[in-house]
């Protein structure tokens, strides 16, 4: 099983873009957060942080988080 979070910011160009052309991707979740990380909720620093995104995304966005889950069994 594979996850997929886009993470993208308001106001953001690129952002915008790469947003437009996954707009029916399924498989990805979409993400989208003030531009200014000080507008941030508890939630999404939370989250950002969570998948280890926090400090790129105050120097780029969009990042794309992907998570192989492997069935050892």
């Amino acid at each position: 099983m594979v996850n997929k979070i886009l993470f993208s910011l308001e106001d953001c160009p690129k952002c915008y873009q790469i947003k437009e052309l996954l707009i029916n991707r399924n498989d990805i979740k979409i993400v989208t957060y003030p531009h200014e990380i000080n507008n941030w909720n508890e939630n999404q620093l939370k989250e950002a942080k969570t998948h280890e995104v926090f400090d790129d995304l105050q120097i780029t966005a969009p990042i794309l988080w992907v998570n192989y889950a492997f069935n050892l069994n």
